[in-house]
């Protein structure tokens, strides 16, 4: 049960992962990013904090949680040795930044851009895409502590209000 759980998180996060690099594509052709590269760098570093936020929200990052980080795109660990010295840079990353995510990314502020000269919804599907691997990251450990769901919860807020101050359709689909 554990394992058909484990695999299907990983299904999940890689269909998000299609999602915002399919967002990604539109953008680049629309001229927002000069390159493909350009972008993923912004959103994988935008994703790694905000992954590493929720899953240090209870004050643990398990194992199954740093495992739906690394599905989800952070990369470069291998090791315990590279697990427990990644965990260590996120937790003090974490204190010397947590405000990085009370503002929305320049990737969505850029989709909401698209969205209002195309009439696509870009915005509401990278929001639905973050959202998802951020819910994937609270349960990954099976024990969703109210930590977590209390800033998931802000986090869905923020976004909410940004996609209604942008006027943009198709608002937050996760429910």
């Amino acid at each position: 049960m554990l394992e058909s759980f484990r695999r299907r998180m990983a299904e999940d996060l890689e269909e998000w992962c299609r999602t915002l690099d399919d967002a990604g594509a539109r953008l680049v052709a629309a001229g927002a990013y000069p390159t493909i590269d350009a972008y993923r760098r912004e959103v994988a570093a935008y994703i790694a904090h905000l992954l590493a936020m929720v899953a240090a929200m209870d004050g643990d990052i398990s194992p199954d949680e740093m495992l739906a980080m690394l599905f989800a795109g952070l990369g470069g660990v291998s090791t315990a040795r590279d697990y427990f010295g990644a965990i260590e840079g996120m937790q003090h990353d974490l204190m010397h930044r947590s405000e990085a995510l009370d503002e929305p990314p320049l990737f969505l502020e850029r989709a909401a851009d698209h969205d209002l000269a195309h009439g696509t919804a870009l915005a509401a599907t990278l929001v639905d895409a973050l959202l998802g691997m951020a819910e994937a990251v609270v349960v990954a450990d099976l024990a969703a502590d109210a930590s977590e769901r209390v800033f998931l919860l802000g986090y869905r807020r923020r976004l909410a209000a940004f996609l209604d101050e942008r006027g943009v359709e198709g608002g937050i689909r996760r429910g």
